[in-house]
């Protein structure tokens, strides 16, 4: 698997790094794999950085990837979503299915 960085941007708003790459490989690589390049490649914290697409053509082994690396971990929270929780996972209260109103 081969990573070439194709543009790199500070963006000092958002005190973060954005990365436009392409990835050369057989498969479609997953998002820590991605990361764990991308953070050797940079010599960043892997924690700190967020991949937030990966593309690819069909039929072809090359891969285009957007990512973001922020400068703390501070940023990052403030910044970047936070995912939802699934219904029924700890910590969340279990809902019964919506009921349908019966037909007269």
């Amino acid at each position: 698997m081969s990573l070439k960085i194709i543009e790199s941007k500070e963006n000092p708003f958002l005190r973060r790094k954005e990365i436009l790459a392409e990835i050369e490989a057989a498969k479609s690589p997953s998002r820590q794999e991605v990361r764990e390049l991308l953070s050797q490649q940079l010599k960043s914290d892997k924690e700190l950085t967020v991949i937030k697409d990966i593309r690819g053509k069909f039929g072809s082994d090359k891969f285009s990837v957007k990512a973001f690396i922020y400068q703390n971990k501070k940023d990052m929270d403030e910044t970047e979503p936070k995912p939802k929780a699934k219904p029924g996972a700890p910590g969340q209260p279990a809902q019964a299915p919506a009921q349908a109103p019966a037909k007269k």
